[in-house]
């Protein structure tokens, strides 16, 4: 009798927020009514620390009101997640193309 034995691995986050914690809100650097956030609540949408998220506000990398305590705009958070998943673009360096070289023309001048 044969043993066949598979191994499924889950991974679920799930985050629960008070209304206080998110919420619609303007931001001015996007111009638009988006959702923000407190700083926990952004560190745990984003999986990372409070201290990355104010690492990334110090920066200038994520939008950000401060009022009585700091609220994170999660559009631009979710923005950077995007532009950091894309594969980075190196253009490649302009050189002059290379002369040939003429063995044995010397060059003459009028």
């Amino acid at each position: 009798m044969q043993k066949t034995e598979i191994e499924i691995e889950l991974s679920e986050t799930i985050a629960y927020s008070r209304p206080t914690e998110r919420f619609q809100s303007f931001c001015q650097m996007c111009n638009s009514m988006v959702e923000m956030a407190s700083t926990q609540i952004a560190a745990i949408v984003t999986r990372s620390s409070e201290r990355e998220i104010y690492r990334l506000i110090e920066t200038g990398d994520v939008h950000f009101v401060e009022t009585d305590r700091v609220l994170v705009c999660l559009s631009s958070i979710t923005e950077l997640q995007r532009l950091a998943e894309q594969p980075q673009i190196i253009e490649p360096q302009m050189r002059e193309p290379k002369q040939p070289e003429l063995k044995g023309v010397t060059n003459v001048s009028n």
